[in-house]
């Protein structure tokens, strides 16, 4: 049994300035969290700053997805061989990957982690999905971001799984 030295959880940093400027409230709700991307890009900002060029990173927002449709027992029997991955929880989780997709800055197929995160602390992105450890990549490249950095649990998807779970790495 591994005994753990360190918990890092996912979440989604935000800027507050951004989220004011367009007019939009900290999303409960997976309808929410597209109503408030879809203010944010007509505000003319990009709504979230991802790094698909770094696979981990997409995978935490395609993972959210997943635990929010069905919880994580559909990771756990997927990965024994008890469902599919066509089965409709993750064909409903990578439909809305896919919706929500048209909110990433249009560089995120190639971008890297520190590209999308230095997105996010530039001002250019109003949030990121990204792990407590950015906390440090974002105070220690733009310390006067701090006053602005918000952060949230990515929002419940109606009828789906508890929406106060995070995902958490162990190491």
């Amino acid at each position: 049994m591994a005994i753990p030295t360190n918990f890092a959880a996912a979440c989604v940093f935000y800027n507050t300035d951004i989220f004011k400027k367009a007019g939009v409230e900290v999303p409960k709700t997976y309808d929410e969290l597209l109503a408030a991307c879809k203010k944010i890009k007509e505000a003319g900002y990009t709504p979230i700053s991802c790094s698909a060029g770094t696979a981990w990173c997409l995978s935490m927002i395609a993972g959210y997805l997943c635990d929010r449709e069905g919880g994580p027992d559909n990771l756990v029997d997927v990965n024994a061989g008890k469902i599919e991955w066509t089965s409709k929880t993750f064909v409903d989780a990578a439909t809305k990957l896919k919706e929500l997709s048209q909110y990433f800055q249009d560089t995120a197929a190639g971008d890297s982690n520190d590209q999308a995160t230095a997105n996010f602390y530039n001002g250019d992105a109003a949030m990121l999905v990204q792990g407590s450890w950015a906390i440090a990549q974002i105070n220690g490249n733009n310390p006067e971001f701090e006053d602005k950095c918000g952060v949230f649990q990515f929002p419940a998807i109606e009828g789906g799984s508890d929406p106060n779970r995070m995902i958490v790495k162990n190491r």
